[in-house]
């Protein structure tokens, strides 16, 4: 089978998403007490996202990977979330580019969902002859 661009560039956008989830962990340390469970959804959403995006780029394990990209939605919606709550300390470019990061993930989901059949499949047989 040939194996095209897809997975790639699923695995890019959601490293993207991280990135940018993580670059915006700066306003967790705001003193905003309220602040904290968005920010521990947020990173971990981020740590799976990372994991599982491994086997995107070896084209092994297509559950986790989508999970990962699924993941990388959830990373960014806390980051919203948190911008909503403190308008005073984000820009209007933040909040554009937190939205373009949940659109990013959303294709990166649309990706991994259109390129399952370029994943390996394990085939168990259970009668082979020796």
């Amino acid at each position: 089978m040939k194996k095209n661009w897809m997975p790639i560039t699923a695995g890019i956008f959601e490293i993207i998403c991280c990135l940018y989830a993580i670059i915006q962990f700066r306003y967790v340390g705001l003193g905003i007490v309220f602040f904290l469970p968005l920010a521990a959804i947020s990173s971990i959403a981020i740590l799976v996202t990372l994991v599982c995006s491994i086997p995107i780029f070896y084209r092994k394990y297509w559950l986790f990977a989508f999970i990962g990209s699924i993941s990388s939605i959830v990373a960014c919606i806390p980051i919203i979330i948190m911008q909503n709550l403190a308008r005073s300390h984000f820009s209007e470019i933040e909040f554009i580019l937190s939205w373009c990061a949940v659109v990013l993930g959303a294709f990166a989901v649309i990706l991994m969902a259109l390129s399952r059949k370029q994943f390996e499949r394990k085939e168990t047989n259970s009668r082979q002859v020796t």
